[in-house]
C-alpha cells in the first residue's frame, strides 16, 4: 500500500469518525430556532458550499436531471491527468475536458451501437443475442443521451 493510499484510508476514517461524531451530537442536541430565516440561511448554506466551492466539479448541480456521473469524469480526467511537459504546447496546460466534449465522446463512444439499433436488421440482431428488454434499454438510454447532448450543446 502508497503512502497516498494509506491517506485515502485514514481521510476516509476520518470522514467516518467525523460523521459518527456530528450524529452524535446532533441527536443530543436540541436546539432552540427563535429565527427560522436565519436558520435556513445557515442550513443552505453549509448544504450548497459545494456546489459552490467545487463549481462544475460539483455532485450537486442546479439543473440535475440524472447527468450526475459528468461532474465524477470531468473531475477525474481534468484533475488526475499528468501535467504536461514543461517543453510541450503551451494549449495542453490549460485545456479541460469539458461538458460538451463529454456529450461529444459519448455520441462517438456508443456510434456503432446508435447506427445498429436504427436499423431494422440490427435491432433484430440485438433481440436475438440480448433479448427485447435490452433493445428497448438501448433505446432509452439514446433518448436521454441525445437530450444530454443537445442540452450540454448549448451550454
Amino acid at each position: 500500500m502508497t503512502l497516498f493510499e494509506k491517506s485515502l484510508f485514514l481521510a476516509d476514517g476520518a470522514g467516518i469518525a467525523a460523521f459518527v461524531v456530528a450524529l452524535l451530537i446532533l441527536l443530543r442536541w436540541r436546539p432552540q430556532i427563535t429565527n427560522a430565516g436565519f436558520f435556513f440561511l445557515v442550513w443552505a448554506a453549509v448544504w450548497l458550499f459545494e456546489y459552490y466551492f467545487l463549481g462544475e466539479n460539483s455532485y450537486i448541480h442546479m439543473d440535475d436531471e440524472g447527468d450526475h456521473f459528468i461532474p465524477y469524469y470531468l473531475n477525474l480526467i481534468n484533475n488526475h491527468l499528468e501535467p504536461p511537459a514543461p517543453d510541450g504546447n503551451p494549449d495542453e496546460a490549460t485545456w479541460k475536458f469539458s461538458a460538451a466534449a463529454f456529450a461529444r465522446f459519448l455520441d462517438v463512444l456508443f456510434s456503432d451501437l446508435r447506427e445498429a439499433i436504427s436499423t431494422e436488421s440490427g435491432r433484430l440482431d440485438i433481440t436475438k443475442r440480448y433479448g427485447m428488454k435490452a433493445c428497448v434499454d438501448l433505446t432509452e438510454l439514446f433518448k436521454g443521451l441525445d437530450a444530454f447532448s443537445h442540452d450540454r450543446a448549448q451550454d
